[in-house]
This record gives C-alpha cells, structure tokens and sequence, in this order.
C-alpha cells in the first residue's frame, strides 16, 4: 500500500473504533464501517488509473458500483487467523486498539 493508502486506513479505522455500535456484531459492524469508507476514498482514484492504463477512450459501458461492493475486505477482531488472496500493494495489517487487529486487503 502506498503511504497514503495507510494513513487513511488507520484513520478511518480510528473513527470507526471511535462510532457508538449499540447492537449486533460490534467487530463485524466496525469491519463494514472501515471496508466501505475505504473503499470510497479509493474507488475513484482507482477509477482514473483503469482508464490511464486503457488508454482512456472508454467505448464501453460501466457499471455502477452499489455501496460496498468495491472489492476491499476487512476483518476485525482479537482472536482470528488469515491466509487471503489479494491484488499486489493492497494489503495491510495493524491495530488500533490494544489486543485488536485490523486486517483490510482488496481481492
């Protein structure tokens, strides 16, 4: 990952740590809220690197992406193991809160 792309998955995982969760599933809530705040702040640059490396002349039809569905993933939690495919440079491992892990990665 670049070290922009870091820094915005740490802090976007900060304030999602930091968001009430009252119901529910709290690791998995806060895995949602990071995936997908992430996946907006990259989808469109990625957008614009697609069409650098097509050459830009677009010809065809795109289809828009529903919330969510950006092709990050991300599990939280403090007790679980990984072995996850993902694209080059598109994966990161960490923690916010002690004993807490944070893994994010696009497939």
């Amino acid at each position: 990952m670049t070290d922009q792309m870091r820094h915005s998955a740490v802090t976007i995982a900060e304030s999602a740590f930091k968001t009430p969760v009252s119901h529910g599933k709290v690791y998995a809530r806060i895995a949602d809220l990071i995936r997908i705040e992430f996946g907006k702040c990259f989808e469109a640059k990625e957008r614009e690197d697609e069409e650098k490396s097509n050459g830009g002349g677009g010809g065809g039809e795109r289809k828009k992406r529903g919330e969510g569905s950006s092709g990050w993933c991300c599990v939280v939690g403090d007790h679980f193991g990984s072995c996850v495919t993902h694209r080059m440079k598109t994966y990161i491992h960490f923690s916010v809160v002690p004993g807490v892990n944070v893994l994010l990665w696009k497939s």
